[in-house]
């Protein structure tokens, strides 16, 4: 295990623990309700799940401001296979998914293509809410903020994910895109550097993915976007009882 690896643990740890303090003070706080059976048809619930959380049927009725939000959601899905991965190694040294095998390259083709899809997504919501302003966007103060500090966290996941996975590209001496065509593109942008440096550049783009990730998990219990999280569960559990 080397210093990178006790040093990640540790923040790991402390990450997790904040988390999990979070989780519980949201828990105690439904608590405070009348008791109420949730439990009832799994498989009502379940199918309503995949329609209404999974495939977003409702928030696409809305066509740009739906499809840019689901594709998001859908980024979410796809890349936390991702962020399981960086986790991994930041755990244990030279980590990978690739003992997948045949299954890693559509993978990482995936995830290569939703970073992208993400990352558009997340421009246009910041081009929506500062330069057109639709009305249901014209809010200021905490609301305002924590719309923008949430999509900036996101983008800065999807850009030092791609530079950390291209650099991995030159360090591995991987000429190919093994899927990655995303970060085959940000590759030249460091193939020139010489190696301590495109090194360093790894490993900028690593502790920035992996610190960020954590910051977002831990910030959203407190944030207006919790249902980042929650959405899936919350859809689960919804009432089946006629209003």
């Amino acid at each position: 295990m080397t210093t990178k690896n006790i040093v990640f643990s540790l923040a790991l740890l402390c990450a997790l623990g904040f988390f999990i303090y979070s989780v519980r003070r949201l828990i105690l706080f439904l608590n405070v309700g009348k008791p109420d059976n949730r439990f009832d048809n799994p498989w009502a619930r379940l199918k309503k799940t995949l329609v209404v959380a999974i495939a977003q049927s409702k928030i696409l009725r809305e066509p740009v401001a739906g499809l840019m939000h689901a594709l998001i959601f859908w980024g979410f899905i796809v890349l936390l296979s991702a962020v399981l991965e960086s986790l991994g190694e930041g755990l244990l040294h030279e980590f990978s998914f690739r003992f997948l095998g045949g299954m890693y390259e559509p993978l990482a083709f995936m995830q290569d293509l939703f970073a992208g899809l993400v990352t558009v997504s997340v421009l246009v919501a910041l081009y929506r809410r500062y330069i057109v302003r639709p009305k249901r966007l014209e809010v200021e103060g905490h609301g305002q903020l924590d719309a923008t500090l949430i999509l900036v966290m996101i983008l800065l996941i999807m850009v030092s994910m791609l530079g950390q996975n291209a650099t991995r590209m030159i360090l591995d001496g991987d000429v190919s895109s093994s899927g990655r065509f995303l970060s085959a593109v940000v590759r030249p942008l460091f193939v020139s550097s010489d190696q301590s440096t495109v090194n360093i550049w790894f490993e900028i783009f690593w502790w920035t993915h992996v610190a960020v990730v954590l910051a977002f998990l831990n910030y959203l219990p407190y944030s207006k976007h919790l249902h980042v999280l929650t959405s899936i569960p919350n859809v689960y559990f919804s009432a089946s009882k006629p209003r």
